[in-house]
């Protein structure tokens, strides 16, 4: 008996070292609205959609598992969970489903239904140990919508249950109240809007790491966005005006927050006189025009200035109107810097309504309407959210391609990587080091995998997938992930031992001279290395050596 302990030690704490690893399991169900409204091309979209998100994801028995559910009056379910654990076997299947002729009501509450008791049974293929995400896709109000809601918040009292909404048309667009109903908190994270069918292909990026934080989705080869009739597209000149709310509901670092994302959209950009000019305006009661558009023709030169900006306390109400109607008269001047053959952009960050709604929305309209001139508004927040109607009607036109909300100040480097390319189409932005998601009260705090982050590392083109190391929950890129640290050491001395113990096992077992004990340490050594790289199929078994 005591002979073989150590052999026993050693598989003991082998498989502690290294099943540590095993990914935490995560069942999704992707529920398509076919009613009338719905042509057969806008279901052929959305399964686009479905097929170029599936493709970034790890599918597995051990990792993610795929469900696709449609409705209209009734529901049909194409693919139970069960039915493919491979993610190209899925992808396959997914190009060959056939669907009927899209007809009849929106039945969102039976749908949201019958997923809850339906979807996720063992029977097709839920697994108890998973945590369980639904994402809606719907162009319309659902037929009976307090029904729909109930649904949807017993479907959320599942245990690890979330729920995304993604809204297509004008008929449901992001401030809709059912699909932020329908949603999990927050809304900023968990509800998007497009215009058509056609333009799901923007979500791709952003709800790939949602759903598989090891997960980065370039962009969509083809994947065309939404119109605007605000750009010239004669002109490669652009003015760009960062207005940024500094009234008395705003602290000091907030105001260092909103400066840090100027400065991360901006190292992105193309500067220099016959490219992209960036302007600072900040406001309360007042305005003061901290950078002019012909301050700085060099991105390092305005970087440098940025960081060197001297703000005071935020004080005061909240004046956009007048805010609105100084760029329109003074920023875009050409004494001031500004282009007569430039585009004008104008980025407004704000945490409130303004003192006067009615005269914002008269100064936005005239500053609308000076030709090649676009608004973005960014809502920072629970005083302003991406429903509020004043920001909406400040911003141009469509609300999705021009209007975003966050939570807080903290969490604005998260826009980064989104509107840098609408400011500069020839630039991308990569994820914000260390830069924080908003918290949300659905996911398992317990669950690994619904909480990991990943690196801001993306594959090198669309068709290919740079898997990263897994973090901690809630960890954000960069830190130092101190419990997986002493993880490793420790495992690494636990092999060590190991092999120290199985070596003088050896020597007792078979009482050999040192010198056959270390001629037979060679194969040992050997298959223990193979058998840990994975290159054997068979496990380690030092009997076989005899």
């Amino acid at each position: 008996m005591h002979d073989i302990l150590p052999g026993i030690i050693l598989t003991v704490i082998l498989c502690a070292s290294f099943g540590g690893t095993e990914a935490t399991k995560k069942d999704i169900v992707f529920l398509i609205d076919t009613s009338g409204s719905i042509a057969n091309s806008d279901v052929l979209q959305a399964v686009d959609f479905i097929y170029n998100v599936t493709k970034w994801l790890t599918i597995g028995p051990d990792d993610i598992l795929v469900s696709v559910v449609t409705f209209d009056s009734t529901y049909d379910e194409k693919i139970k969970l069960k039915d493919y654990n491979s993610r190209a076997e899925l992808l396959r299947n997914l190009k060959r489903l056939v669907y009927s002729k899209p007809d009849g009501g929106t039945q969102t509450d039976a749908a949201l239904e019958f997923v809850r008791l339906n979807s996720f049974l063992s029977k097709n293929g839920g697994r108890l140990d998973a945590n369980k995400t639904v994402v809606l896709l719907t162009d319309g109000q659902s037929s009976f919508p307090n029904k729909t809601l109930t649904q949807a918040e017993l479907l959320k009292s599942v245990p690890n249950t979330e729920i995304f909404t993604i809204g297509i048309g004008s008929a449901v667009s992001g401030s809709n109240g059912e699909i932020r109903g329908i949603s999990s908190d927050p809304d900023s994270y968990y509800v998007q809007h497009v215009d058509a069918f056609i333009y799901l292909c923007n979500v791709v990026p952003a709800l790939v790491p949602k759903l598989d934080p090891l997960s980065k989705a370039t962009a969509i080869l083809n994947c065309p966005t939404p119109t605007t009739t605000t750009r010239s597209p004669s002109s490669g000149h652009l003015d760009i005006v960062f207005l940024i709310d500094t009234s008395g509901s705003i602290a000091n670092s907030d105001v260092l927050q909103a400066v840090d994302f100027i400065y991360n959209v901006t190292k992105w950009l193309t500067i220099g006189p016959d490219d992209i000019l960036v302007s600072v305006v900040t406001f309360d009661s007042t305005y003061d025009e901290k950078i002019k558009l012909k301050d700085y023709n060099s991105r390092a030169e305005l970087l440098r200035n940025l960081k060197r900006l001297v703000y005071s306390k935020p004080d005061g109400g909240t004046q956009t109107d007048a805010a609105l109607e100084f760029v329109r008269l003074n920023s875009f001047l050409s004494k001031n810097g500004g282009r007569l053959d430039a585009n004008k952009t104008v980025v407004l960050l704000t945490d409130g309504q303004s003192s006067f709604p009615n005269k914002t929305l008269t100064q936005a309209e005239l500053l609308k309407s000076v030709p090649n001139t676009e608004i973005f508004t960014i809502g920072i927040g629970s005083a302003v959210s991406g429903s509020n109607g004043e920001i909406r009607g400040i911003s141009s036109d469509p609300d999705s391609y021009y209007v975003q909300h966050v939570d807080a100040f903290i969490y604005l480097c998260n826009v980064v990587p989104a509107l840098v390319p609408k400011l500069d189409p020839l630039s991308k932005a990569t994820a914000i080091l260390n830069c924080p998601t908003p918290t949300t009260t659905t996911r398992s705090p317990s669950s690994g995998h619904l909480g990991w982050r990943s690196s801001t590392a993306t594959p090198a083109s669309q068709y290919q997938q740079i898997r990263t190391t897994r973090a901690t929950p809630h960890h954000t890129e960069g830190e130092a992930d101190i419990p997986l640290i002493v993880g490793v050491v420790l495992a690494g001395f636990a092999v060590l031992a190991a092999i120290g113990g199985g070596v003088i096992w050896m020597k007792r077992a078979y009482q050999v001279s040192p010198s056959k004990a270390r001629q037979s340490d060679v194969p040992w050594t050997r298959q223990y290395n193979e058998a840990k790289e994975g290159q054997l199929n068979t496990k380690f078994n030092p009997a076989s050596l005899r």
